[in-house]
């Protein structure tokens, strides 16, 4: 957990980690992404079902951002279309989900947690605070006061970045 604050520590120190590459500025956002997979990694919720790593992480998303189209949810977890049908498809011959037509377009699909999916998703997040506190329970108070304020430090840069739309 130390070595997480120290990587977040490293994209807010200079100039937000910018790096020289072939004469362009960069930033390491993949970090972030390798930060998030560090932390689920180990992270095994015990249910009354059987569930792969991407079927728990795709009932999470589904839960935290409801009404997405499918490719929303298929870049999150890094999925070509076809592998993503077919996840999309195993959590609904399961009862988890159901796909629908997007409310503004109807050749858009979008997925939906049934009562099932809905209690397995809260559980899911029950047991993932449970980990996160404790990984969290080696870092001293002032240790998590500062992740802290990292993790606000990144979403103000990102909010900056998102009303940039990259112009």
């Amino acid at each position: 957990m130390f070595e997480f604050i120290q990587i977040v520590d490293m994209l807010i120190k200079l100039d937000y980690n910018l790096v020289k590459n072939r004469g362009v500025y960069m930033v390491d956002f993949g970090a972030l992404n390798r930060i998030g997979r560090d932390i689920r990694k180990n992270f095994e919720p015990q249910l009354n079902i059987k569930l792969r790593s991407r079927e728990v992480h795709l009932l999470s998303m589904i839960q935290k951002h409801p009404g997405e189209p499918f490719v929303f949810y298929s870049e999150g977890i890094g999925l070509e279309r076809s592998s993503f049908s077919y996840l999309s498809e195993v959590l609904e011959l399961k009862g988890l989900i159901e796909r629908k037509d997007l409310v503004d377009d109807k050749r858009t699909k979008t997925m939906v947690l049934t009562a099932a999916g809905e209690q397995i998703a809260d559980e899911i997040e029950r047991q993932f605070q449970e980990y996160l506190e404790n990984l969290l329970s080696v870092l001293t108070k002032e240790e998590v006061t500062r992740l802290d304020d990292l993790i606000e430090e990144l979403k103000k840069i990102t909010k900056k970045m998102d009303n940039n739309d990259g112009k």
